[in-house]
């Protein structure tokens, strides 16, 4: 075997060939994190024949002179085998040390224990700890077991729906009753999805404003989403989608809806007529009385809605990363306004469908906190996830190896300058 600096292309080849190429450990990632300022490299292992076996994007900035590399998700690697992953860390360890390196962090994109809805371990599920004493053995610490958001670093904890070898059917029958029936909701209303481009991101930047602001979440800047939008989507690898209510189709649906309960009540009166002290009866009636009621609000408020905002408004948008293992949704958002429309479901099946209809092997709503109860602060957010009946997965965590007692002194500083 041999440890070598890989190009672009090589890297680019090995990587998109792999089952377990992830949006971090890619070509395009690496563009990105060159425009956030970071150096980058890739490295991997070939044997003796040239193939390559394993590799990583490393990204680095210079701290006190030295390189402090970050791999983010990484390795492409199998990590059943310990002797090339030792092999590579240990040559990449040689080369960093060569090259003024400072550091080496890492977060695998690797399950730590099989976990239920609840996050309970699942007896006799698979458990990986044994990855997490390699890491230790090859000098790196963990960085624990977390739970929690921390938006500084990449999530421990995310919730993922399997969708290769099922059918939309399948898909939907499988959610709880009221996620089945918000997507249902959608489509009765015909909520649809629009693809956002460079002349009208904007769309989706202004959801994110109005989300941020309500869920006191620092949001990033439009350059950034541009960036995203001219790397990512450029082979194909990003959507940005608003879901869009057509208000007169939406106010089409409720007069239909409105028209049911009249007849019901029309056919309560009749019946009423002939037996006037029917408690049946009026029970029916009262209660179509009151939906149709509510029909007739929702009416009124439809066209109060389409007078000050127009035939068409934008409910929310989101951006979804896709290769062939995964749909991604990392950044999604909401009007607060327009909570009545249940529009991220729109979002959601629209590339669940489109996952299923490409092979791809999982959609990801990526993080949650790992904490699965009310005092979670996503609380809201993972019962929104987890009506989907996905999986939760818990990664195995972060990991840091020093190449130099420098980064001992650059984390004691930086931990002065934090709380000083």
């Amino acid at each position: 075997m041999k440890f070598e600096i890989l190009n672009e292309e090589e890297f680019r080849a090995f990587s998109e060939a792999r089952d377990d190429y992830n949006l971090w450990q890619s070509v395009d990632m690496a563009e990105l994190r060159k425009k956030e300022g970071f150096f980058v490299e890739f490295a991997g292992v070939r044997d003796d024949s040239g193939k390559i076996l394993c590799g990583g994007m490393f990204s680095y900035r210079m701290v006190m002179g030295h390189r402090q590399y970050y791999s983010p998700r990484g390795f492409l690697i199998d990590w059943n085998d310990r002797e090339l992953v030792r092999f590579f860390l240990q040559s990449f360890a040689s080369y960093a040390k060569a090259h003024k390196g400072l550091s080496l962090r890492v977060d695998p994109y690797v399950p730590l224990k099989a976990r239920d809805l609840d996050g309970n371990a699942v007896e006799g599920g698979f458990d990986n700890t044994w990855l997490v004493e390699l890491m230790q053995e090859l000098g790196f610490r963990h960085h624990g077991y977390t739970r929690g958001i921390d938006l500084q670093r990449e999530c421990r904890w995310i919730y993922t729906i399997p969708l290769k070898g099922r059918t939309l059917d399948e898909m939907l029958e499988s959610f709880e009753r009221k996620t089945r029936r918000s997507v249902q909701k959608t489509i009765k209303y015909r909520i649809y999805t629009k693809e956002l481009d460079e002349s009208n991101i904007d769309e989706f930047i202004k959801v994110m404003e109005s989300t941020s602001e309500r869920r006191q979440f620092e949001n990033r800047t439009r350059e950034y989403y541009i960036d995203l939008l001219r790397i990512f989507g450029k082979r194909g690898h990003l959507k940005y989608l608003s879901a869009i209510a057509d208000i007169d189709v939406y106010i089409e649906e409720l007069e239909k809806d409105a028209q049911k309960e009249k007849d019901t009540i029309a056919e309560c009166d009749a019946k009423l007529a002939v037996n006037p002290n029917s408690a049946k009866m009026t029970k029916k009636k009262a209660i179509a009385q009151d939906v149709l009621a509510q029909y007739e609000k929702h009416i009124a408020e439809a066209q109060q809605m389409k007078a000050e905002k127009g035939k068409e408004i934008t409910l929310s948008s989101g951006v979804f990363f896709i290769n062939k293992n995964e749909i991604l949704c990392l950044f999604s958002g909401v009007y607060e306004e327009y909570m009545q429309f249940a529009s991220p479901y729109a979002m959601h099946w629209q590339m669940m469908k489109y996952g299923i209809e490409h092979g791809i092997g999982r959609y990801n709503l990526y993080g949650i906190s790992g904490i699965f109860d009310e005092s979670a602060d996503d609380w809201g957010v993972y019962l929104f996830k987890k009506g989907f009946m996905g999986e939760v997965v818990e990664l195995v965590g972060e990991f840091e190896c020093d190449y130099t007692p420098l980064n001992r002194v650059y984390h004691f500083l930086s931990r002065i300058k934090n709380h000083g």
